[in-house]
């Protein structure tokens, strides 16, 4: 086995090369295999969806109050007062998630047109409909009148429930158009990264190979000459000299080998 001090400089610098570009193009590979994996609607982002989903699906919705009315319609068929003001405090649950959605909704959402629909056609219509069965609906119960609550849940409060869900419904579709446009930008966003990547990673391969040749030339051309110099001085030549125009430490050898075989024949 050929030992690494043993081996010639061009093959040196070119196993140096050879090393560099092997872990550019396994560096890349890596690269892309993540990308490909963590891309938009790649393995990863299906996974994280599919789990997203369900999680919506048995998860109470903070903004669509269909658990509200859920709740007032459970009151309205309440055994007791104990079981009344259980689902009482259950409403005062979803009064709070919802205005603490809407407050960060609408704080931290970007879209103007999104933060609209909340403010103006979502939340205001939910906001009355959760007061009118606080003040009204609940009351109502509680003085006994079932009767005259139940059809105020099934009357002006149904009504103000669908524009409330009107609003919603409304708010799906702009979230739906605007998921969708964020996902082709994200990727689109990934595939432009990914072709930059790519061709500079080919560029960074190209000039390593070109700087290596380069660089082996310029090492090994005036080593060449040099040992040749030796070998004709060896042999008794005293006349023949490096001519070497770098200034680097190859150059100041052959400098200081001309001299020294200058100083050598004028001994002579």
């Amino acid at each position: 086995m050929v030992r690494l001090k043993d081996m010639k400089i061009r093959t040196k610098l070119s196993v140096l090369i050879v090393i560099a570009v092997a872990g550019l193009l396994a560096f890349g590979a890596l690269t892309f295999s993540t990308l490909n994996t963590v891309e938009i609607n790649g393995p990863m982002y299906q996974k994280t969806a599919l789990y997203k989903a369900a999680y919506n699906d048995v998860s109470p919705p903070a903004l669509y109050l269909q658990p509200a009315r859920l709740l007032f319609y459970l009151m309205s068929d309440a055994q007791n007062a104990s079981d009344l003001e259980a689902d009482i405090n259950q409403l005062k649950k979803v009064d709070q998630d919802f205005e603490d959605a809407k407050n960060s909704y609408l704080k931290d959402i970007p879209d103007e047109k999104i933060k609209g629909l909340i403010a103006n056609k979502v939340y205001p219509a939910g906001r009355e409909y959760l007061d009118m069965g606080e003040k009204q609906f609940i009351p109502m119960l509680k003085n006994g009148d079932n009767k005259k609550a139940v059809d105020f849940l099934t009357g002006e409060a149904r009504s103000k429930f669908l524009v409330h869900q009107a609003g919603v419904d409304e708010l799906q579709t702009a979230l739906d158009a605007q998921n969708k446009s964020e996902e082709k930008a994200a990727s689109d966003t990934i595939h432009s990264r990914t072709v930059v990547m790519f061709s500079l990673g080919l560029t960074i391969i190209a000039i390593v190979v070109l700087c290596g040749w380069l660089i082996i030339r310029g090492i090994t051309g005036p080593l060449k000459q040099t040992v040749d110099l030796l070998e004709l001085v060896a042999d008794g030549n005293l006349t023949s000299r490096l001519n070497l125009n770098s200034k680097d430490e190859l150059g100041q050898m052959a400098e200081a080998l001309n001299h020294t075989i200058e100083k050598i024949g004028a001994a002579l």
